[in-house]
Order: C-alpha cells, then sequence, then structure tokens
C-alpha cells in the first residue's frame, strides 16, 4: 500500500548521494540535488558516516521527510549480491539513526535512464521513486485476467467433444517440436559460444542514432548472429527498451548471445588514450590527438584552443593580447582516455579541469600567486624551466637562475621562447639569426 508522508529517495554512491522527495500519493515527484561524501574506501560505501548523517537531517529538516527510500542493486538476473547487502545493511543503519521506516527498491537502469540528466544521481533518485509508485499501483489493481473465468460456449463444448484422437495427437506433437525449438534456441542464446568458428574478439561499432533494430545486421557482419525471437524477449525484459549506447565494444567470439548484449548495456567502452607530457606544447597535443583520431580534421583542436567559449573557463589577464590567448598552460599534461565518438571539446575541457584541480592550488599557494597576473606570469616560468630541462632534479637550479635575472632586471636568454616563436615550422636547428629576431617570445631581444 502507498505509504503517507513524504518520501526521500537516496541513490547511494562512493562518492555522492542523489536525493529526490514525492508526496505520499506520487503525484508530485522531484529531483532536489545530491551531496558529496568524505573521503572513504570503497569497502565502507555502503556504511552511515558522520558527514552523511549531517547532510540527511539537513534534508529532513529542509522537506519534512517521513519515509526514506533506497535503491536495492540486484544482479541482472534478478538475485542479490554483495552491493544488495550492503544496501540492506545501510537500510537498518537509517532506521537506527533517524527512527524512520525504509523502503527498499530494485534500483536495475536508474544510473542508465539517467545518464543524460543534468544532476545524474538526482536523476537515479526520482526514478527510483517512480518505480516504487509504479509498483504500488500495480499491486493495488485486480489482473482482469484472474478476476473473470469466462465460461466455455456450448458450440465451444460441442467441439471439444468432436475432436479426434488424430488432431490431439497431431497437436501435441507440434506442440512437444515447438517447445524443442525454442529450449534449444534459447540454450544457445544463453549458452553457447556467439561464434565458435575461430577464437578470438571482435569491435563492435554503434554510432549516434543507431537502435536496436540495426542490432542483429550489425552482429551478422562479425559473422556473430543473434536469435530474432530472443533478442525480442531480451529488448522487452532486460534492455527495457532503452536506447543504446553510442561508442565501440569489444565483444569476445566465446560470449554467448545473452552475454554479448549485457556488454553493451552494462560492459565498458573500448577507450582509446591521449597522452599528453610535461612540456608538450599546442602542436604535440594536436599530433597526439590526431594519432589516436587519424579521420578528424587537423585544425579542430586548434580552433578550441582559441575558443572564447573555453578560454573564459581559465584566468588569462587583460594585459594579454587577443593574438596571443590560448589554452596553452592550461592543459594539464596527463593520460586521457576518450571513446570514439567522444567530441574533442570533451577532451579539452577534462584538460582543463585537472589544470584546475591539480595545477592552479599550487600557484596560488606561491607568494606571487594572489593575483591573477601573478599566476599567469608562474606559470608562463614553469612552462619555460619545463623546456630548459625535463630532469627534475635540475628544475630547481635553472628556476633560481631565472629568478635571479628577473631580480636583477636581466634578459632571461631562453632558447626555448625563441624556438616557440618559430612553431609549426621549426626544423630543430636554432640559429643566430633566429636568437637575434625580434619576437614577442624572442628573451634575446625583450625583457
Amino acid at each position: 500500500m502507498l505509504v503517507p508522508g513524504v518520501l526521500l529517495a537516496l541513490d547511494w554512491g562512493l562518492k555522492r548521494v542523489g536525493f529526490a522527495t514525492a508526496d505520499s500519493e506520487g503525484l508530485v515527484v522531484t529531483p532536489r540535488g545530491h551531496f558529496k561524501r568524505a573521503a572513504i574506501k570503497s569497502a565502507q560505501s555502503w556504511t552511515l558516516h558522520r558527514l552523511d548523517i549531517v547532510e540527511i537531517n539537513k534534508l529532513i529538516e529542509a522537506y519534512e521527510v517521513k519515509i526514506f527510500l533506497l535503491g536495492l542493486p540486484l544482479h541482472p538476473s534478478g538475485h542479490e549480491n554483495d552491493s544488495s547487502e550492503g544496501a540492506r545493511r545501510l537500510a537498518a543503519e537509517l532506521k537506527k539513526e533517524f527512527s524512520m521506516p525504509v523502503l527498499l527498491i530494485n534500483e536495475a537502469l536508474t544510473s542508465w535512464e539517467s545518464r543524460n540528466s543534468a544532476d545524474n544521481d538526482a536523476q537515479a533518485a526520482a526514478l527510483l521513486l517512480e518505480d516504487y509508485f509504479q509498483a504500488e499501483k500495480r499491486k493495488a489493481s485486480p489482473n482482469a485476467a484472474e478476476k473473470r473465468k469466462a465460461s466455455p460456449t456450448a458450440a465451444e463444448k460441442r467441439k471439444a467433444k468432436s475432436g479426434g484422437f488424430a488432431v490431439k495427437a497431431l497437436l501435441a506433437i507440434l506442440f512437444v517440436t515447438s517447445l524443442a525449438y525454442l529450449g534449444y534456441n534459447y540454450y544457445r542464446f544463453t549458452s553457447l559460444p556467439i561464434d565458435s568458428s575461430r577464437p578470438g574478439t571482435f569491435v563492435l561499432d554503434i554510432p549516434p542514432a543507431s537502435n536496436f533494430g540495426t542490432l542483429r545486421k550489425n552482429f551478422s557482419e562479425q559473422n556473430a548472429p543473434i536469435d530474432r525471437l530472443y533478442l525480442k524477449l531480451w529488448l522487452q525484459f532486460v534492455a527495457n527498451n532503452k536506447k543504446l549506447r553510442v561508442g565501440e565494444f569489444e565483444i569476445d567470439r566465446s560470449w554467448s548471445q545473452s552475454r554479448a548484449l549485457h556488454e553493451l548495456l552494462f560492459g565498458p567502452q573500448l577507450m582509446h588514450k591521449v597522452v599528453v607530457k610535461e612540456g608538450h606544447n599546442i602542436y604535440d597535443i594536436e599530433a597526439e590527438y590526431l594519432r589516436v583520431r587519424p579521420t578528424r580534421e587537423a585544425n579542430e583542436l586548434s580552433t578550441l584552443f582559441r575558443s572564447d567559449e573555453l578560454l573564459a573557463k581559465v584566468e588569462i589577464p587583460e594585459s594579454v593580447p587577443r593574438l596571443h590567448r590560448t589554452l596553452e598552460g592550461f592543459l594539464f599534461p596527463e593520460t586521457y582516455a576518450i571513446s570514439k565518438y567522444d567530441s574533442a571539446k570533451t577532451l579539452v575541457t577534462s584538460m582543463i579541469e585537472e589544470f584546475k584541480h591539480r595545477a592552479l592550488p599550487i600557484l596560488k599557494d606561491h607568494e606571487i600567486g594572489s593575483t591573477m597576473e601573478g599566476r599567469y606570469k608562474l606559470l608562463v616560468l614553469a612552462s619555460i624551466v619545463e623546456k630548459e630541462s625535463g630532469n627534475k632534479e635540475e628544475q630547481p637550479l635553472i628556476a633560481s637562475v631565472f629568478w635571479n635575472r628577473i631580480n636583477k632586471q636581466m634578459k632571461l636568454q631562453s632558447d626555448p621562447t625563441t624556438i616557440y616563436a618559430l612553431f609549426p615550422t621549426f626544423n630543430g636547428n636554432l640559429t643566430r639569426l633566429h636568437l637575434s629576431t625580434p619576437s614577442p617570445y624572442n628573451t634575446y631581444t625583450i625583457a
């Protein structure tokens, strides 16, 4: 039966907890947001910690909560697993800590359905509430088929009596044959290798706008056919008619048809590594990106590195001329994993966010890093030191030399700055003419 009072649904995670509320009848279900959890070990993810209690108390007070609703993770087969046990322990802790009832609902596919939401965690919590109220309504509605037990007509009774043994025998044979056929195909769908003709794997490519209607064709092209009937049943009861995930998926030919399809919903995508090394400039990054994405346009990243939208995400002082405003220096060196259909903008944004998270706090902690201008100059100087020597043991000494020159108002006289002005056509040979040719970057000619 539907429970009275405001329901607070919690989509519990290791790092964040999404929450949503609903009235007792489920007429209004509202995704509310999420709160971050304290840094804990994954083994403690289903444990109620002190900061969790503080946040939940705020929610209880804000929304006048009377009941908790918690997602119960199950194995795709429907059986409980270690995560299910963790959720049940957490439910007991919530009940004890807040003296409120805790309801559990199967959370299958809530994260999948909420993946494109502005706040995935809050939307997943809202889906828990919707699933709960739908389940309650199904329980409350009588099954019409069970309600009525229609009596056969007189004609039907006469027809039944006149049926001969031969007809009954034929029907029995057809029934057994059909049952055997369905049984074998089900066994093949769930247990036999999708392609027993050869070992190894293949990559199933699912581009944007794909649907399950073309899925059998994609598998057939890899000599790995999917049974049409059981594909329809799988779509109805497992995939629940959800959209396909875009990307590439590695399928092992020894897997069954059902295991291969399961990977498309829940398995990892095939990712490609983009390696941005320390000291890489924008031309090096473009070359690495085109190595991974050879079919993309050569100027795709170059345009993004000068995009006003992305430049607004970083701190570049107004004193820097428009011509020299790029994201260089703000693209954190790291190995990034991207799928085939991730946009170049997604990659660049990830590099900027890594810079903000890992480099910006260090710059701000420096004695001249309290201003945007100071942080930018530190970033430029750090870049010069990096290109002078990649040996971390030598870099402090090199930096001290440059600091001394700055304090004495000397020119830096750094070869890498002069070389930078020659990109992207520099051939590796630095000449005296280069050193004496003025440019905005030549620290042999400018202060």
